[in-house]
């Protein structure tokens, strides 16, 4: 079971950039980009298997039996 969002999305929709609060966010220094890493996703070929899916050709009508 998910449980409900307490978030109130619809009024932080509403603020502007300059109402957010980012005082206990820390700036990005030089510092930290020189440090910085670039981590690329690994990335794995995945091969499938499908089952065939039968699909009545459209140009015949299909007929009602009773």
């Amino acid at each position: 079971m998910i449980k409900p969002s307490r978030t109130e999305w619809s009024r932080l929709a509403q603020l502007k950039d300059g109402e957010i609060d980012t005082t206990d966010i820390s700036a990005l220094t030089e510092k930290f980009f020189r440090q910085a890493e670039l981590r690329l996703p690994f990335k794995q070929a995945v091969t499938i298997q499908l089952d065939p899916v039968y699909r009545p050709d459209p140009m015949i009508k299909p007929t009602v039996s009773s």
